[in-house]
C-alpha cells in the first residue's frame, strides 16, 4: 500500500463522487447481517440493460436523482452522520473514478468498509482499503450472467488483502439460476479452502411481486429457495448459506432504510 501524504489526503477530499443517497440502517444481507451501518449509495451502474429485478432503479445512470459532491463534504457535513461501519453500494461503486478517493478517506478516518459490487470489475486499489468485498454476480433471471474471470480474480486476493463473500440473488424456481450457482461453485473450487461464504438469497420473481415485495412474499420465496438449495446443494462441501434480506422482512421494498 502507498504511504499516505498530506497532499494525497487533500486531493482525495476534493475528488467528486456521484451520490445517490446516504442513510443509516441495519445491514440486511450477507455475513454482516444485523450490523448498524451508514450506506453510501453511488449513482450509476454499468449493467446495460439494468437487471430485470433491480430494486434501485433510482441509482441508474439515467436517473435524475443523483448529485455530485466532494469526498470532503460527504465525510464532514453533519447532515450525513457517518457511522463507524460504512457500506459503499450502488449502482456499481467500482465503475466511478472517485470511489478510490472515497475509500481512501474513509479508511484513513478509521471506518470499517464493505464494498458491494456486481462482480464485473476487479479493483486492486479498492481491495486495499476495504474490509469486506461483497460480490453479487448476476444470474440468468436478472438478464445477465456472472463474469467468472472477475470472480476468480477476487478469490485470489481473498483473506490476503480483504475478506470476500459471494452473494447471489436466486430465483428458486429457475433451473437456469440454480445451474449457474453450480457453475460458480465449480469455477471457484480451487479456492474452496478460503474463507469465502456463498450467500444465496431469494429474488422477487415477477413485476407484481417486486412491486409489493412484502415480508410475506419474501418469506415464501425464502422457503422455496431453502428447499431448492437443499435438494441441489445439500451435499456440496462449501460454506453455502441461505439467508433472507432482513430489511425487506422489516420494511418491504422501500428506499432509504
Amino acid at each position: 500500500m502507498i504511504e499516505p501524504t498530506s497532499e494525497m489526503h487533500r486531493e482525495a477530499l476534493l475528488r467528486m463522487v456521484p451520490l445517490s443517497e446516504v442513510f443509516n440502517s441495519v445491514q440486511g444481507e450477507g455475513t454482516r447481517i444485523g450490523q448498524l451501518c451508514t450506506f453510501i449509495r453511488i449513482q450509476g451502474c454499468n449493467m446495460d440493460p439494468p437487471c430485470s429485478w433491480c430494486d434501485t432503479a433510482y441509482a441508474q445512470p439515467q436517473s435524475p436523482h443523483g448529485i455530485g459532491v466532494t469526498v470532503g463534504s460527504l465525510l464532514t457535513t453533519q447532515v450525513y452522520n457517518i457511522l463507524h461501519r460504512v457500506v459503499l453500494t450502488g449502482g456499481e461503486p467500482l465503475s466511478h473514478v472517485g470511489t478510490h478517493s472515497l475509500l481512501y478517506a474513509l479508511s484513513m478516518a478509521g471506518h470499517i468498509i464493505t464494498v458491494e459490487t456486481n462482480a464485473t470489475i476487479f479493483d486492486r486499489e479498492a481491495a486495499r482499503h476495504t474490509s469486506l468485498v461483497s460480490l453479487s454476480p448476476k444470474l440468468p433471471s436478472s438478464g445477465h450472467e456472472p463474469v467468472m474471470r472477475v470472480i476468480r480474480a477476487w478469490m485470489e486476493v481473498a483473506d490476503t488483502w480483504c475478506q470476500v463473500q459471494i452473494k447471489m440473488c436466486v430465483d428458486g424456481y429457475s433451473l437456469d439460476d440454480l445451474d449457474m450457482v453450480a457453475h460458480v461453485l465449480e469455477c471457484t473450487k480451487d479456492h474452496a479452502h478460503k474463507n469465502v461464504p456463498i450467500i444465496l438469497q431469494p429474488v422477487s420473481r415477477t413485476h407484481s411481486e417486486f412491486q409489493m415485495d412484502s415480508p410475506v412474499v419474501h418469506s415464501l420465496n425464502l422457503r422455496n429457495l431453502l428447499k431448492a438449495v437443499e435438494a441441489r446443494f445439500g451435499n456440496v462441501n462449501r460454506d453455502i448459506r441461505v439467508l433472507p434480506q432482513l430489511h425487506k422482512i422489516l420494511w418491504g421494498n422501500k428506499r432509504g432504510i
